[in-house]
């Protein structure tokens, strides 16, 4: 792989923002395997890596996995070649049986969780990557053969995500830096947005505020969400 190091086994060390926990020779960058599981926001706020790691690697297949409803999204999604969803109470063996038998030289986990750390583990690919904080544990440092130090507390979501691409030492192109997210939807989903909002009597230009959050640091006083709808609705 471009820009790994080879070297013998270590824990830390690396550049700027990067952990080796293990230095290997390098390897291609063919197939590429990103996870993220998590809900709809975190796949939006993910979407500009993914995008990032197409432009730097045009060729590579890159394999998507989500969970649940976020799958709905993947189709806005232009840099993702394949995808596939895991669901809750399931067996899920066309899932497994890919991350297994898929042959990936990159696996990206972009949550971390436990269900993920299995995913990436399954996946046997030569570089299996996540943040530091969440390889911290024994068994999680035999699946992880690098980590990105970027700070979730400390960076806007977006950055954190993008973060993560520093462990294969990309070449710096055109576009690099973190791109708000973009989503590509398709002409058929329009239409069917059309017929459900006709369908519901939704007629003339409208837009959805969600105020909600799963961070305590992330909540906004209810006067300002007040004033931004204000200013949009004006």
């Amino acid at each position: 792989m471009a820009g790994l190091p080879a070297g013998n086994p270590q824990i830390g060390g690396g550049r700027e923002g990067v952990c080796y926990i293990r230095r290997f020779s390098r390897q291609p960058m063919e197939r590429l395997l990103a996870i993220q599981i998590k809900r709809i926001g975190d796949l939006i706020l993910t979407a500009p890596a993914l995008a990032r790691l197409r432009r730097a690697k045009p060729e590579a297949h890159l394999t998507l996995v989500t969970m649940g409803a976020a799958g709905q999204l993947v189709p806005a999604i232009p840099s993702v070649d394949q995808h596939f969803s895991y669901h809750y109470g399931r067996p899920n063996l066309r899932l497994w049986a890919e991350l297994a038998l898929g042959g990936y030289d990159v696996a990206l986990d972009f949550n971390g969780s436990d269900r993920s750390v299995l995913m990436t583990w399954v996946s046997q690919a030569d570089v299996r990557a996540t943040y530091t904080k969440r390889a911290k544990g024994r068994w999680r440092e035999i699946v992880y053969t690098h980590t990105s130090r970027a700070p979730l507390r400390k960076f806007h979501t977006i950055d954190h995500m993008h973060g993560l691409l520093d462990v294969l030492d990309l070449q710096p192109i055109e576009g690099s830096e973190p791109e708000p997210p973009s989503l590509v939807v398709p002409g058929e989903t329009l239409a069917r947005v059309d017929r459900l909002l006709g369908e519901r009597g939704v007629q003339g230009p409208f837009f959805v505020v969600h105020p909600g959050t799963a961070r305590p640091e992330k909540y906004w006083l209810p006067e300002r969400w007040a004033e931004v709808i204000d200013a949009i609705g004006s």
